[in-house]
């Protein structure tokens, strides 16, 4: 008699095979997605400090950048200096929305040395940042991302772990 078919233990072996396999692959596709979010924040950051530079060469007035740390941060490029976490607080000058720990829950702002720690100012027709350069430092699980403001106004983003894709390793 010819048989066709699995029988109920190799079907149960090829099931716990599976099962070892996705259990294997589960830290390192936690660690992609930590890094996606990381990445997207940091993408994020860069946009706000790069607009409120332009908007400062462009409109000839001093550009801020309002920075709130924590669990519950926040930033926002505006005019004057505001409270990010007040929905509505920060008026915009452009259409960028302000970058926050509600669409980015899994990251955290652990230091920021910007002096002062609220904010940092460009400088209106020049966009330097002197006198408010510093580190804001984010976390994603295991995984730690900067973004660097020098005195120039010239921002830039690495990750402390290793070099992915465009940002350099710290």
């Amino acid at each position: 008699m010819e048989r066709h078919g699995f029988t109920l233990v190799e079907l149960l072996i090829g099931l716990a095979i599976s099962a070892i396999l996705l259990a294997m692959s589960l830290p390192a596709m936690q660690q992609q997605l930590a890094l996606m979010q990381l990445s997207k924040v940091l993408d994020g950051g860069l946009s706000q400090f790069r607009r409120a530079q332009a908007l400062s060469v462009y409109s000839g007035k001093d550009v801020v950048v309002v920075v709130a740390s924590g669990t519950n941060w926040c930033l926002a490029t505006t005019t004057a200096v505001c409270n990010c976490q007040v929905s509505g607080d920060c008026i915009s000058p452009g259409e960028l929305p302000a970058l926050s720990y509600v669409s980015h829950p899994n990251i955290t702002l652990t230091e920021n040395t910007l002096s002062p720690a609220t904010h940092t100012q460009f400088t209106g027709g020049i966009g330097t940042s002197e006198g408010y350069a510093g580190t804001l430092t984010f976390k994603s699980y295991h995984l730690t991302g900067k973004l660097i403001l020098s005195n120039l106004g010239r921002v830039r983003a690495c990750i402390v772990e290793f070099q992915y894709g465009a940002y350099d390793k710290c």
